[in-house]
This record gives C-alpha cells, structure tokens and sequence, in this order.
C-alpha cells in the first residue's frame, strides 16, 4: 500500500513563514509606491505623452487602493492588474530611474498580493490573471496616448 503525500508549494511555504502582516503591507505599499512615482515621472517628464500615460497608471494603481470592499474573486484581480500594469510600464519606462522602480513596486505589490491571497486560503490565479492581464492594459493604453495625445 502507497501513502501519499502532498508537498506544499514555494509560494505556501514562503507565506507560511511569514508574519501575516507582511502580505496586506506589500501589496498596498508597492501599489501606493508605484503610483507615487508615476506621479513623479508625470511631473518631471516635458514630453506630453509620457506625462499622460504616467497619470494614467497612477490613476489605475490609486483606484486599486480605494477598492476595500469586493467579492473574493474581483480583489486579488484588481490588485494583480494594478502591479501588472505597475511592472509593464516601468518596464515600458525602464531609461527613468523612476521608471524601473515602478517596476520594483509592481513586482512587491504581486508578491503582498499572492501572499495575502495565500493566507487567506484562496487560489492566487486571480491574482496572476490580473498581472499578465495588465500587459494588454498597458499597450492599450500605449496606443490610446499615442493616437490621441500630439506630440
């Protein structure tokens, strides 16, 4: 007779050995640091389409702040899509110190977000969804700047 056994996975045991605070902390900090300096390049950047697309993904990663209160699928959803689009456009902007933070912010918000969704015992694809979602929300938006902001 075979005894089975289930290995836990990489993100359980890094969210089992870690204080529950560290999740909800990560995923809020790096969603509010990363709207924090797309405001930054907003404001330090002179070229008109950078400025726009920067207020852009400030205003995605501020409402996914204020979104407190929503069902167990809608949240980890919204927070995924808020660092992924955080990652992709720091990425997008990756010459601007700035920019490659945001990057850094996107990456810690999905971690705070995939732990948070851990210890609450909730799958993190969601989560993931929203991420890998958000390159197709950041090249979209690419193109509506590009389209519709001149020079």
């Amino acid at each position: 007779m075979s005894v089975q056994t289930t290995v836990p996975s990489p993100l359980a045991r890094v969210a089992d050995a870690t204080p529950p605070w560290l999740g909800p902390a990560l995923s809020l900090g790096g969603r509010a640091a990363g709207a924090a300096l797309a405001i930054s390049i907003a404001g330090n950047e002179t070229y008109d389409r950078t400025q726009i697309y920067a207020v852009g993904v400030a205003l995605l990663a501020v409402a996914s702040l204020l979104i407190v209160r929503a069902p167990w699928l809608l949240l980890p959803l919204a927070e995924g899509a808020a660092a992924g689009v955080l990652f992709f456009s720091g990425a997008m902007l990756w010459s601007l110190t700035a920019g490659m933070l945001m990057s850094v912010a996107g990456v810690a918000a999905l971690a705070g977000t995939l732990l948070k969704q851990r210890r609450a015992g909730h799958d993190p694809l969601p989560a993931l969804v929203g991420f890998f979602g958000a390159l197709g929300l950041s090249i979209a938006w690419v193109i509506v700047v590009a389209l519709a902001v001149e020079g």
